[in-house]
Formats: C-alpha cells, sequence, structure tokens
C-alpha cells in the first residue's frame, strides 16, 4: 500500500463503542491513541467515541479523558481537544441492562447518517465478552453493515491455558539435573 495519499486511510464515519472505557488499557493505550489519530486527522471526518462500563464518571467523561491525557505527558492542543472532546460521551451499562447504550449508539448513528459504521472495542475480561456481544445484538444497533468487533488480548491467561500463578509443568525446578 502507498503512503502518498494517508486521506485514502481514513475510515467512514464510525460510532466507537469503548467497553470497559474506564479501565487500564483504555487509559494507557486507546484512549491516548484516539486523541494522537484525531491529531494528525487520521480518524474518521465524522465519529463519536461512545464509552461504556458498569460505572459512569462522577462528572463529564471528557474531563476525565483529559486527567488521563495530562497524566500520560500528551501535549493537549486546545483547538484539537476540543473538537476531541466534543466526540466523547459515556453510558454506564452492562450485559445485563444494554438499553441505555443501545439508545446512544442509535442517536450517534442517527446523527452519523445511514453510511455509519459501528466499531465496538472490548477491553473487558474474557468471560464477559460474549454476554456483551449478545446484548448488543438484540438492541439491533449495528450500524451499516453490523457492527465491527475488536476484542483485547486478556493478558492475565496466557496462550498455553493456564494462569500465571499456575506452574509449568513442562519447567522443572530443578533444571532437569534431578536435583531439588
Amino acid at each position: 500500500m502507498s503512503m502518498a495519499d494517508p486521506t485514502s486511510l481514513i475510515p467512514d464515519p464510525h460510532v466507537l463503542v469503548l467497553f470497559g472505557a474506564r479501565g487500564d488499557l483504555a487509559r494507557r493505550k486507546l484512549l491516548p491513541g484516539l486523541y494522537r489519530l484525531a491529531q494528525v486527522d487520521l480518524m474518521p471526518d465524522d465519529y463519536r467515541i461512545l464509552g461504556t462500563g458498569r460505572h459512569a464518571p462522577e462528572g463529564e467523561f471528557a474531563d476525565e479523558v483529559r486527567e488521563v491525557l495530562d497524566g500520560r505527558g500528551v501535549e493537549l492542543y486546545p483547538e484539537r481537544w476540543e473538537a476531541f472532546a466534543a466526540k466523547l460521551s459515556f453510558v454506564a451499562s452492562s450485559a445485563q441492562d444494554g438499553h441505555d447504550l443501545a439508545a446512544a449508539v442509535g442517536i450517534a448513528c442517527e446523527e452519523l447518517g445511514a453510511d455509519a459504521r459501528v466499531l465496538l472495542y472490548l477491553s473487558v475480561p474474557p468471560s464477559a465478552t460474549k454476554a456483551l456481544v449478545e446484548m448488543v445484538a438484540q438492541t439491533g444497533r449495528s450500524g451499516a453493515g453490523g457492527p465491527r468487533i475488536l476484542l483485547r488480548g486478556d493478558r492475565r491467561v496466557p496462550r498455553h491455558g493456564r494462569h500465571p500463578s499456575q506452574p509449568d509443568p513442562r519447567l522443572r525446578r530443578d533444571g532437569g539435573a534431578g536435583q531439588p
């Protein structure tokens, strides 16, 4: 792919739904990354970032995101920050109750138009993934062409399927010499 025309990389209008938006991964990587993309004009021309999780922030979500970015040393340019902050909102939800979230996604899709896509970023434990995807499917609010779903890798369970606190039977403490 040629990098001659970076505007060809800009996606259609999107509603980005960030499950676990107040969690560690979102604070460390996702929110700063999205802001940086907006700074260099690689976000869609029109988009909404809809944070969701079990607990709503005490104040405005945009204020919390600004604190996160400041804490990460991200340089905030006033005009760019204001445009980015206007795209941020938060709706508390759970896998058992997604009606408010579905309504917010529907409103965002209507604001963006018929071509709006929905991207679901699930930064949640694997045990919650299925219930959240089913909740979104039941709402019928998935945007043009159905939602795209991104799952973050869960670092708590390595590829070999054991929790880090469980010993690996392939490794011996005696270094293979038969001695303790």
